[in-house]
């Protein structure tokens, strides 16, 4: 090599050195690159090195100049190298040639970190990864990116004084390098206390609940931790707070924190709430098609109210329950509405408010379109649509359709979505509604031991939720059985042997020919046989059938539904002396055949917005249950219960009111009413059809028909509520509060834990009715539902006014433990 020409290298310390040529050169002189050659690339591309210098064949440079020092501070910007020297190789006339001589950096093969939890290393390394791939070359900038992600992933663990000791080790066996991460998190920063200046509007109290993520240490196994990023939202929360009750100019005027001689963290957060700003006039333009006075209700806002931008916007545009203007047009059509919240002037602490509005045409729906239903047909979808082609555009009549898409119980609710596209020129909106498929059917495939007759049962049972029945002799549609078509078919069978045996079967058309009209047709048979302590065989046996018609009653909405069902049941008892069905006195029946011939007519209404995990909406139920009275068209004189009782004879009446609180957006409250009252015809009431309350809400072993089991979780039915009564009750109440949080929500799978109270009691008759004897309990639980096997429950109940349960600790002589299966207990 001839000669060292105005030469520029850089080392890992980033400096630029200019070495001077061996022959002395004072006046700059200009050459033309005649060639350019790469020296020490064992990893990297030499002609991609060249490229990326910026020097080129057949350019002009310049000596002594800077497009060599260019070309070396280029290179090192792709942190590959340690080191890069350009060296004059020889010179022809007018032409120079070039080498440019590089030492690359090693190569990390693979990441190796300690010192952390499992679950924490697993996530970091996943980071460390995804913004510096494998590959990457060891030099400082990799370090110090390395050191940026730990201590910001420590950080947000509340660690944020996280150190990192990093080596660089060659492995002979995999020959490749491994870069060997030292994590020490040092110790978590814990919040002391909390403290805020200058509020006098709001008490500090609140303010420190509205910052979600930053707590005080209220006790030693409390949480808090101390996160910048959260702590910024938390004080940004505190703000939007008094922003939106009308403190427009309140802010953080200053924040600071400290740590005591113990290592704990003080958060001093010092306010200024300004002053509170009200309305002196409130304006509407634009609007034709509703008043001012109309809209100005919606609004919820009039003259000389607090100025709350927030809100007015919510209820211009966002109101969670729909009740805002934009619902107003939206809901008739006018898809391109708009309205714009306009300060007009600002008089001292009043502000006088302008909303224009823009109306826009009416839009009609176009196209209406379906995705995704690889099982389901097309018609069956359709047919829950509120949204037809031709009609005026309408939010309230998706959010309807969206409703019913999600009760049918067929597709996933997480993956549901609504796509409109909107055509201004035709004034046309197209809808597609996006599905995704998942198993609604049902199979039950179970054993257990019933302590009570000390018996191994089992229980086989399949419910297909979207049958085909037109499609059973189609070629190829049994995959695995005709399905589409939307109906219900379900088979099941219980048995522990001779001694009891159970049999179900029912089918359900939802929409009879082509109109929200159902038809249910099932049939079932039970009989049960148990030896007496005498040794005396004693035997029960119901069968009968239901033919249920149900349509939908279109009074305010569409979420009413009316039930009327055909009921016949032959009940037939042979020395049976349980005292499972008693007469007034107490006295069990024991012997003879009974016909329960029935008229059932119920009214539901259910506006839940979720099937499995409600978090807003109402549920209603109203039945009444009714005999023909015999007694009016024929004397029966006989005083022989199995003569007397032969065809019964009664009205039954049940009531449920259910209503969903949402608290966020995980967490729901659920506060449910239920009532029932069995009366008769002025002659003695029916000893079948009763109520008995206690337990989980299942007969023993799912035997018995005529006795409606209401749970009270924490109580045994037979322990705690057979006392005060002589046999079963013909009166009970109960109210239940029960705060539900959702764990899991996904396809597979949805689960949630909850905490309940309860309170019940029943009366064997209105005479000794007092409501406000009430039987109570408390407890925990949880719901799982399972695809194909559907839901899986245990409580725990703690019950306060029940009998002890033998002797022991108070828990297990107070508590009941309850296990759910299938549906949720009544």
């Amino acid at each position: 090599m001839k000669a060292i020409f105005i030469v520029g290298s850089l080392c890992l310390l980033g400096s630029i050195a200019l070495a001077q040529p061996t022959d002395n050169i004072s006046i700059a002189k200009t050459f033309e690159i005649g060639g350019i050659r790469v020296e020490g690339c064992q990893l990297t591309d030499p002609e991609a090195l060249i490229t990326l210098s910026g020097l080129r064949v057949g350019d002009k440079i310049q000596l002594p100049g800077i497009q060599t020092a260019q070309a070396v501070e280029a290179l090192w910007k792709l942190q590959l190298l340690k080191d890069v020297q350009i060296y004059e190789d020889r010179r022809e006339d007018h032409l120079i040639f070039l080498t440019i001589i590089v030492t690359e950096a090693n190569r990390v093969g693979r990441f190796r970190l300690r010192g952390l939890k499992k679950e924490w290393k697993k996530q970091l390394e996943e980071d460390i990864e995804n913004q510096l791939p494998l590959g990457t070359a060891y030099t400082g900038h990799l370090q110090n990116s390395i050191r940026e992600i730990i201590s910001a992933y420590c950080a947000e663990k509340g660690f944020a004084s996280a150190t990192v000791d990093m080596a660089l080790i060659y492995d002979s066996t995999s020959l490749e390098y491994v870069l060997d991460l030292e994590v020490d998190c040092g110790a978590r920063w814990k919040i002391h206390q909390i403290k805020f200046s200058g509020n006098q509007k709001v008490k500090s109290s609140k303010l420190r609940r509205l910052m979600e993520n930053t707590k005080e240490r209220a006790h030693l196994w409390s949480r808090s931790r101390f996160v910048e990023r959260a702590y910024r939202e938390d004080l940004d929360r505190i703000v939007e707070y008094y922003h939106s009750m009308g403190y427009l100019d309140a802010a953080v005027s200053r924040d600071t924190f400290w740590w005591d001689a113990e290592g704990l963290l003080h958060l001093n957060v010092q306010l200024s709430e300004g002053e509170l700003y009200y309305i002196r006039s409130l304006k509407w333009e634009g609007n034709s098609i509703y008043s001012d006075r109309l809209l100005s209700k919606i609004l919820g806002f009039e003259k000389g109210d607090v100025y709350r931008p927030q809100q007015i916007n919510q209820n211009l545009h966002f109101h969670p329950e729909g009740k805002d203007v934009s619902s107003l047009y939206l809901d008739y059509g006018h898809l391109l509405f708009r309205a714009d919240l306009v300060e007009k002037s600002l008089i001292g602490d009043s502000i006088d408010l302008e909303i224009r509005i823009l109306e826009g045409p009416l839009a009609t729906i176009g196209r209406v379109t379906i995705s995704g239903n690889d099982r389901t047909k097309d018609y069956v979808i359709r047919r829950e649509l509120d949204t037809r082609p031709g009609q005026p555009f309408s939010r309230a009549a998706i959010i309807r359709s969206q409703r019913r898409l999600m009760n049918m119980g067929y597709f996933d609710p997480s993956a549901f979505d609504v796509r409109t596209e909107v055509h201004p020129e035709e004034g046309t909106v197209d809808i597609e509604y996006v599905l995704k498929e998942r198993s609604a059917d049902k199979f039950e495939l179970a054993g257990g031991w019933d302590p009570g007759s000390n018996q191994v049962f089992g229980t086989v049972g399949v419910s297909f939720r979207n049958f085909a029945f037109s499609d059973l002799f189609r070629k190829g549609s049994w995959r695995p059985y005709p399905q589409g078509n939307g109906q219900q078919l379900s088979f099941r069978v219980q048995s522990s042997g001779l001694d009891f045996q159970s049999y179900n079967i029912s089918f359900t058309e939802p929409w009879l020919n082509g109109k929200p009209r159902s038809l249910t047709v099932a049939g079932f048979l039970t009989r049960r046989n148990e030896t007496l302590a005498e040794g005396t065989d004693a035997h029960y046996s119901v069968f009968g059938g239901v033919v249920d018609y149900g349509a939908r009653v279109r009074f305010w909405d569409d979420y009413l539904v009316s039930n009327t069902s055909v009921n016949f049941q032959r009940i037939q008892l042979e020395n049976w002396e349980l005292a499972d069905f008693a007469l007034e006195d107490g006295t069990p029946l024991s012997d003879g055949s009974f016909h329960n011939f029935f008229l059932k007519q119920s009214l539901t209404y259910t506006n839940l917005n979720h099937p499995f995990f409600p978090t807003k909406g109402n549920f209603f139920s109203l039945s009444v249950q009714l005999t023909p009275p015999y007694s009016l068209f024929r004397k029966n004189n006989s005083t022989e219960p199995s003569q007397s009782f032969k065809w019964l004879e009664y009205h039954k009446w049940r009531l449920e009111a259910t209503k969903y609180f949402p608290i966020t957006q995980r967490m729901t409250l659920r506060a449910t009413a239920k009532a029932g009252y069995l009366g008769g015809y002025g002659q003695a009431v029916s000893p079948f059809e009763r109520f008995q309350l206690g337990g989980d809400g299942l007969n023993r072993l799912n035997g018995y028909t005529g006795v409606d089991v209401i749970a009270l979780r924490g109580y045994d039915e037979e322990r705690d509520f057979a006392i005060n009564q002589k046999g079963n009750a013909t009166l009970f109440n109960k109210y239940t509060m029960e705060l539900r949080y959702l764990l899991l929500d996904q396809p597979a799978s949805s689960a949630y834990v909850h905490a309940f109270a309860e309170a019940g009691n029943a009366w064997q008759g209105t005479d000794n009715y007092n409501p406000f004897d009430l039987k109570r309990s408390v407890g925990i639980g949880f719901r799982v539902n399972v695809p194909m096997i559907g839901l899986i429950g245990v409580d725990y109940g703690l019950g306060f006014d029940k009998t002890a349960n033998g002797s022991g600790n108070f828990l297990s002589r107070f508590g009941k433990l309850s296990l759910v299966i299938g549906i949720e207990p009544d």
